[in-house]
């Protein structure tokens, strides 16, 4: 409950770090008020649901995100009570610097950064994401459609609750494949077997951890701009916004090769700025220097 929250805060005078905004509801609460107290922004929030409320087609659920949107615009002004926010990406440090003041740059945590290097990548191209949000399934279906109804190779698309209209598509596809009921360790199995790990997205907003996860564990990840802009990480993709430039490059990348010794150079350069032990130094002096302030 949340008074159970409250009373868990005030058992102890440590600094309070909360996972988002929608974890802020005691943010300005008096009795906080002379607490250290950080907010780790995982979007901004208003943006990320209006743009979850234009890729909907279900009438249902595009007035919810587009309640969440209002709502959430009128409640991201309580981050003006914590002494530092902590932005995803860069974009989102400026957007919250310029509104609030006090942000840093806190580049993404990981929960099981890097993976095996699997040799035996096959000559086939992976989309993977959670289908039933309206921006993956439209992704997915882009690619079905825009894509691959033209190249010869072959598509994975490993995500749960797709479509009608996805299945439909790929049905009439003989080079796609639609892997439903897959779990966490099964995608990353395929995201390791795959040559080229197909990331496109229409929805620019934070940093899609689906596209880190990708970079740590898979072959050469291929996204359009709006994926990758502001986020510090175009320069481990190949970006290409035309189905006609994914085609074309799909089949030169296809030719090349990928092997542990550009992926282990590959993870060289993303722990510069992903690694969590890093990172997590790097919180830590962030609060050990507002404790002094």
């Amino acid at each position: 409950s949340h008074r159970g929250v409250l009373q868990r805060l005030l058992q102890d005078n440590h600094p309070i770090l909360f996972e988002g905004l929608h974890s802020c509801f005691f943010l300005d609460h008096p009795k906080l008020v002379q607490r250290i107290k950080m907010v780790r922004t995982h979007n901004v929030e208003h943006e990320y649901y209006l743009a979850l409320a234009r890729a909907e087609q279900n009438a249902f659920k595009k007035a919810y995100f587009s309640r969440e949107t209002m709502k959430l615009k009128a409640f991201e002004p309580i981050l003006g009570h914590a002494q530092l926010l902590l932005a995803i990406s860069p974009n989102d440090t400026r957007h919250f610097s310029r509104r609030y003041g006090n942000t840093e740059y806190l580049p993404a945590f990981q929960p099981d950064s890097v993976g095996p290097f699997n040799p035996n990548k096959e000559r086939i191209a992976l989309y993977h994401g959670n289908l039933g949000v309206a921006e993956n399934d439209k992704a997915a279906r882009f690619l079905v459609s825009e894509v691959f109804a033209h190249s010869p190779f072959p598509l994975m698309i490993a995500g749960n609750n797709p479509s009608a209209e996805l299945i439909r598509l790929v049905n009439d596809q003989d080079n796609v494949t639609l892997l439903q009921d897959v779990n966490t360790e099964e995608i990353r199995q395929w995201v390791q077997r795959a040559w080229i790990n197909l990331l496109p997205t229409f929805q620019g907003t934070g940093i899609k951890l689906k596209l880190l996860f990708a970079l740590y564990n898979g072959g050469y990840c291929m996204v359009n701009s709006t994926m990758v802009k502001d986020t510090g990480l175009e320069e481990f993709c190949v970006v290409n916004d035309t189905a006609e430039e994914m085609i074309g490059s799909m089949e030169a990348l296809m030719r090349l090769p990928f092997g542990e010794e550009e992926f282990a150079a590959r993870i060289r350069r993303l722990q510069e700025t992903f690694c969590n032990d890093t990172n997590a130094a790097k919180l830590l002096e962030m609060i050990n220097r507002l404790k002094k302030e």
